[in-house]
Protein backbone atom coordinates (compact mmCIF):
# COMPACT_ATOMS: atom_id res chain seq x y z
CA UNK A 1 0.00 0.00 0.00
CA UNK A 2 2.82 2.11 0.50
CA UNK A 3 4.83 1.83 -2.14
CA UNK A 4 1.05 2.01 -4.33
CA UNK A 5 1.45 6.11 -2.57
CA UNK A 6 5.50 6.56 -3.48
CA UNK A 7 4.33 5.54 -7.09
CA UNK A 8 1.06 8.05 -7.07
CA UNK A 9 3.36 10.48 -5.49
CA UNK A 10 5.72 10.48 -8.11
CA UNK A 11 3.19 10.34 -10.84
CA UNK A 12 1.51 13.47 -9.66
CA UNK A 13 4.79 15.26 -9.59
CA UNK A 14 5.75 14.24 -13.39
CA UNK A 15 2.09 15.08 -14.50
CA UNK A 16 3.34 18.86 -13.76
CA UNK A 17 -0.40 19.20 -12.30
CA UNK A 18 -1.34 21.98 -10.05
CA UNK A 19 -1.78 21.35 -6.67
CA UNK A 20 -0.79 19.37 -3.88
CA UNK A 21 -0.26 15.96 -2.91
CA UNK A 22 0.03 14.13 0.57
CA UNK A 23 -1.57 10.81 2.48
CA UNK A 24 -4.25 11.11 4.90
CA UNK A 25 -4.10 8.37 8.26
CA UNK A 26 -6.46 7.59 10.44
CA UNK A 27 -4.63 8.28 13.38
CA UNK A 28 -6.12 7.65 17.11
CA UNK A 29 -3.76 9.09 19.86
CA UNK A 30 -2.65 5.66 22.54
CA UNK A 31 -2.96 6.62 26.76
CA UNK A 32 -1.69 4.31 28.93
CA UNK A 33 -3.66 3.04 31.19
CA UNK A 34 -1.23 3.09 34.27
CA UNK A 35 2.54 4.13 34.86
CA UNK A 36 3.91 0.68 34.99
CA UNK A 37 6.65 -0.03 32.48
CA UNK A 38 4.29 -3.29 31.41
CA UNK A 39 1.29 -1.20 30.93
CA UNK A 40 3.66 2.00 29.09
CA UNK A 41 5.59 -0.85 26.74
CA UNK A 42 1.92 -1.99 25.76
CA UNK A 43 0.54 1.03 24.92
CA UNK A 44 4.04 1.94 22.63
CA UNK A 45 3.66 -1.33 20.63
CA UNK A 46 -0.36 -0.44 20.22
CA UNK A 47 0.98 2.87 18.85
CA UNK A 48 4.03 1.12 16.80
CA UNK A 49 1.01 -1.16 14.87
CA UNK A 50 -1.55 1.91 14.68
CA UNK A 51 0.49 4.86 13.94
CA UNK A 52 4.67 4.79 13.79
CA UNK A 53 4.18 1.47 11.42
CA UNK A 54 2.73 3.79 8.77
CA UNK A 55 4.20 7.46 9.99
CA UNK A 56 8.02 6.45 10.12
CA UNK A 57 8.15 5.01 6.77
CA UNK A 58 6.56 8.01 4.98
CA UNK A 59 8.39 10.49 6.68
CA UNK A 60 11.56 8.92 8.36
CA UNK A 61 12.07 6.55 5.61
CA UNK A 62 12.17 3.25 7.72
CA UNK A 63 9.60 1.24 9.54
CA UNK A 64 10.04 1.38 13.26
CA UNK A 65 13.42 -0.50 14.84
CA UNK A 66 11.48 -1.39 18.07
CA UNK A 67 8.46 -2.91 16.20
CA UNK A 68 10.52 -4.67 13.96
CA UNK A 69 12.28 -6.45 16.46
CA UNK A 70 9.53 -7.02 18.58
CA UNK A 71 7.39 -8.79 15.62
CA UNK A 72 10.50 -11.06 14.87
CA UNK A 73 10.43 -12.00 18.82
CA UNK A 74 7.18 -13.74 18.45
CA UNK A 75 8.06 -15.32 15.41
CA UNK A 76 6.08 -13.09 12.68
CA UNK A 77 8.10 -13.16 9.15
CA UNK A 78 8.35 -9.57 8.10
CA UNK A 79 7.50 -9.03 4.35
CA UNK A 80 11.16 -9.08 2.29
CA UNK A 81 12.26 -5.05 1.63
CA UNK A 82 13.83 -4.48 -2.06
CA UNK A 83 16.06 -1.96 -2.63
CA UNK A 84 14.46 1.31 -3.32
CA UNK A 85 11.46 0.52 -1.53
CA UNK A 86 11.79 2.97 1.38
CA UNK A 87 13.26 5.97 -1.01
CA UNK A 88 9.97 5.36 -3.07
CA UNK A 89 7.55 4.87 0.02
CA UNK A 90 9.05 8.57 1.26
CA UNK A 91 8.76 10.09 -1.96
CA UNK A 92 8.20 14.05 -0.72
CA UNK A 93 4.70 15.06 0.11
CA UNK A 94 3.40 18.66 0.75
CA UNK A 95 0.66 17.64 3.73
CA UNK A 96 -0.35 14.55 6.30
CA UNK A 97 -3.73 14.24 6.42
CA UNK A 98 -5.04 13.62 9.77
CA UNK A 99 -8.38 11.77 10.63
CA UNK A 100 -9.30 11.39 14.21
CA UNK A 101 -12.52 10.35 15.98
CA UNK A 102 -11.25 8.80 19.48
CA UNK A 103 -8.35 7.07 21.65
CA UNK A 104 -7.42 4.25 23.07
CA UNK A 105 -6.89 3.17 26.24
CA UNK A 106 -4.29 0.61 26.69
CA UNK A 107 -2.44 -1.68 29.23
CA UNK A 108 -0.45 -5.11 29.27
CA UNK A 109 -2.93 -8.28 28.74
CA UNK A 110 -3.13 -11.07 26.70
CA UNK A 111 -5.61 -9.47 23.61
CA UNK A 112 -4.82 -8.47 19.86
CA UNK A 113 -1.83 -11.15 19.60
CA UNK A 114 1.15 -10.44 19.17
CA UNK A 115 0.94 -7.48 20.55
CA UNK A 116 0.35 -8.54 24.22
CA UNK A 117 -2.48 -6.00 25.27
CA UNK A 118 -5.39 -5.06 26.18
CA UNK A 119 -8.00 -2.33 25.56
CA UNK A 120 -9.71 -0.50 28.55
CA UNK A 121 -13.26 1.04 28.06
CA UNK A 122 -12.54 3.92 31.36
CA UNK A 123 -15.69 4.58 33.11
CA UNK A 124 -15.07 8.16 33.37
CA UNK A 125 -15.05 9.00 29.68
CA UNK A 126 -18.20 10.19 27.32
CA UNK A 127 -18.84 7.71 24.42
CA UNK A 128 -20.79 8.30 21.05
CA UNK A 129 -23.06 5.71 19.54
CA UNK A 130 -20.30 4.06 18.10
CA UNK A 131 -19.26 3.43 21.75
CA UNK A 132 -16.06 5.59 21.10
CA UNK A 133 -14.42 7.29 23.85
CA UNK A 134 -14.64 11.07 23.72
CA UNK A 135 -11.13 12.70 23.76
CA UNK A 136 -10.57 15.92 22.67
CA UNK A 137 -7.43 15.68 25.03
CA UNK A 138 -6.23 12.86 22.38
CA UNK A 139 -6.59 14.65 19.34
CA UNK A 140 -4.59 17.67 20.91
CA UNK A 141 -2.05 15.20 21.65
CA UNK A 142 -2.08 13.62 18.29
CA UNK A 143 -1.81 16.87 16.13
CA UNK A 144 1.34 18.37 18.47
CA UNK A 145 2.57 14.94 18.42
CA UNK A 146 2.46 14.58 14.17
CA UNK A 147 3.79 18.22 13.94
CA UNK A 148 6.72 17.64 16.53
CA UNK A 149 7.64 14.23 15.45
CA UNK A 150 7.33 14.38 11.55
CA UNK A 151 6.90 18.48 10.27
CA UNK A 152 4.22 17.75 8.21
CA UNK A 153 2.07 20.75 7.82
CA UNK A 154 -1.51 19.21 8.85
CA UNK A 155 -4.82 19.16 7.30
CA UNK A 156 -7.58 17.44 9.68
CA UNK A 157 -9.29 15.51 6.86
CA UNK A 158 -11.77 13.85 9.10
CA UNK A 159 -13.10 14.17 12.44
CA UNK A 160 -16.50 13.67 14.13
CA UNK A 161 -18.73 11.62 15.90
CA UNK A 162 -22.40 9.47 15.97
CA UNK A 163 -25.39 9.68 18.46
CA UNK A 164 -28.78 8.52 18.31
CA UNK A 165 -30.71 11.44 16.55
CA UNK A 166 -34.16 11.97 16.37
CA UNK A 167 -36.73 14.34 14.94
CA UNK A 168 -38.30 16.19 18.08
CA UNK A 169 -42.15 17.49 18.45
CA UNK A 170 -40.98 20.46 16.88
CA UNK A 171 -39.76 19.27 13.64
CA UNK A 172 -36.37 19.83 14.30
CA UNK A 173 -33.30 17.83 15.24
CA UNK A 174 -31.50 18.82 18.72
CA UNK A 175 -28.27 17.10 19.32
CA UNK A 176 -26.24 19.20 22.32
CA UNK A 177 -23.90 16.16 22.03
CA UNK A 178 -22.52 16.77 18.85
CA UNK A 179 -22.74 20.38 19.65
CA UNK A 180 -20.47 19.94 22.69
CA UNK A 181 -18.28 17.79 21.08
CA UNK A 182 -17.37 19.83 18.10
CA UNK A 183 -16.84 22.57 20.44
CA UNK A 184 -14.38 20.60 22.35
CA UNK A 185 -12.22 19.64 19.19
CA UNK A 186 -12.26 22.89 17.79
CA UNK A 187 -11.02 24.30 21.09
CA UNK A 188 -8.01 21.73 21.14
CA UNK A 189 -7.70 22.28 17.44
CA UNK A 190 -7.02 26.28 18.10
CA UNK A 191 -4.91 25.39 21.34
CA UNK A 192 -2.64 23.10 19.15
CA UNK A 193 -2.39 26.09 16.38
CA UNK A 194 -1.61 28.27 19.56
CA UNK A 195 0.99 26.15 20.66
CA UNK A 196 2.75 25.50 16.90
CA UNK A 197 1.10 23.13 15.16
CA UNK A 198 1.24 24.13 11.46
CA UNK A 199 -2.67 22.99 10.54
CA UNK A 200 -4.71 24.04 6.94
CA UNK A 201 -7.71 22.78 7.41
CA UNK A 202 -10.42 21.11 9.03
CA UNK A 203 -13.41 19.13 7.60
CA UNK A 204 -16.05 17.35 9.80
CA UNK A 205 -17.79 14.38 8.97
CA UNK A 206 -19.85 14.69 8.07
CA UNK A 207 -22.21 16.94 6.42
CA UNK A 208 -24.96 14.57 6.02
CA UNK A 209 -25.93 11.19 7.72
CA UNK A 210 -24.31 8.67 5.70
CA UNK A 211 -23.93 4.97 4.80
CA UNK A 212 -21.33 4.15 7.41
CA UNK A 213 -19.57 1.27 5.85
CA UNK A 214 -20.72 -2.17 7.53
CA UNK A 215 -23.13 -0.55 9.80
CA UNK A 216 -25.14 0.58 7.04
CA UNK A 217 -27.62 3.82 7.76
CA UNK A 218 -27.59 2.74 11.41
CA UNK A 219 -25.38 5.51 12.98
CA UNK A 220 -25.80 8.86 12.04
CA UNK A 221 -22.88 11.31 11.31
CA UNK A 222 -24.10 14.25 9.69
CA UNK A 223 -24.42 18.05 10.54
CA UNK A 224 -27.38 17.39 8.52
CA UNK A 225 -30.21 15.09 8.98
CA UNK A 226 -31.33 12.37 6.68
CA UNK A 227 -34.69 10.80 6.25
CA UNK A 228 -33.91 7.33 4.72
CA UNK A 229 -37.39 6.97 3.38
CA UNK A 230 -38.62 10.12 2.20
CA UNK A 231 -35.22 11.66 1.44
CA UNK A 232 -35.83 14.51 3.67
CA UNK A 233 -33.06 16.98 5.13
CA UNK A 234 -33.08 18.46 8.31
CA UNK A 235 -30.14 21.04 9.19
CA UNK A 236 -29.38 19.73 12.88
CA UNK A 237 -28.71 22.59 15.71
CA UNK A 238 -25.07 21.24 15.30
CA UNK A 239 -25.28 22.12 11.63
CA UNK A 240 -26.54 25.75 12.15
CA UNK A 241 -24.06 25.56 15.30
CA UNK A 242 -20.90 25.49 12.71
CA UNK A 243 -22.95 27.42 10.13
CA UNK A 244 -22.41 29.95 12.91
CA UNK A 245 -18.91 29.37 13.97
CA UNK A 246 -17.44 29.65 10.21
CA UNK A 247 -19.49 32.97 10.18
CA UNK A 248 -18.14 34.02 12.96
CA UNK A 249 -14.22 33.13 11.93
CA UNK A 250 -14.17 30.83 15.54
CA UNK A 251 -15.86 29.86 18.90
Amino acid sequence: MLRAHGKMVKAFRASDAEGEIGITNYLPYHFPISDSPEDLAACRRWDGVWNRWFLDPLFKGAYPEDMAEYYLSKGVVLPKIDQGDMELIASPTDFLGLNYYYSYFIGAGDERWPLDVKVVKPADRAYTAMNWAICPDGFYNTLMRCWRDYGKKIIVTENGCAFDDEISADGMVHDPKRIDYLQEHITALHRAIQDGADIRGYMFWSSFDNFEWALGYGKRFGLTYVNYETQQRIIKDSGRWYAKLIENNGL
